[in-house]
């Protein structure tokens, strides 16, 4: 029976030690070429995972504007609900009280406009919605006790968005 084989071998001119070492070249192409392809859909799977992990940051961070924002105005409501709350802060900014009460809407309306650039921003907001929202905005900033109260405040804000504010507001109506 060896010698079976052995004439086999010899009949296609290879011998045993031939075929072992083809084989084996044979499973090492193989292995690198799955190594390969493994690499590969890893390698996709981690840019698939970093482009996930972006978005939630952007959503993140537009969720914590949001919440910070939300506090502003749970405060206002608060303050406009307290007749002693709002004499102490229209007193401590020297204003009257209407005026301080104007002042802390067109401040909520100047957050809310900060809160949709920054999810503009991220990406959370679409071309459309954005469309509508910038005439909004440039209705809201037309408005004189808007535009007083953001001459006062538009320094606490990023330069990203008092560009796109002052922008907005010097463009000429389409």
């Amino acid at each position: 029976m060896c010698d079976s084989v052995t004439t086999a071998s010899a009949y296609n001119g290879l011998t045993i030690s031939d075929i072992v070492g083809i084989a084996g070249s044979i499973v090492t192409a193989i292995t690198a070429i799955l190594t390969y392809l493994m690499l590969k859909e890893t390698k996709k799977s981690i840019e698939i995972s970093n482009r996930v992990a972006e978005e939630n940051r952007k959503r993140l961070e537009s969720e914590m504007v949001f919440t910070i924002y939300r506090n502003f105005k749970e405060t206002y409501i608060e303050l406009l609900k307290d007749p002693h709350g709002m004499k102490a802060l229209a007193g401590a900014v020297g204003k009257d009280k209407s005026q301080t009460k104007i002042d802390m809407f067109a401040s909520f309306l100047i957050n809310n406009t900060h809160q949709m650039f920054v999810m503009r921003e991220r990406g959370l907001i679409d071309d459309d919605t954005w469309g509508n929202f910038i005439l909004d905005i440039k209705e809201f900033y037309s408005w004189n006790f808007i535009s007083h109260r953001w001459k006062t405040i538009s320094k606490f804000y990023p330069n990203t968005f008092k560009s796109f504010v002052d922008e907005l507001r010097n463009s000429d109506d389409e």
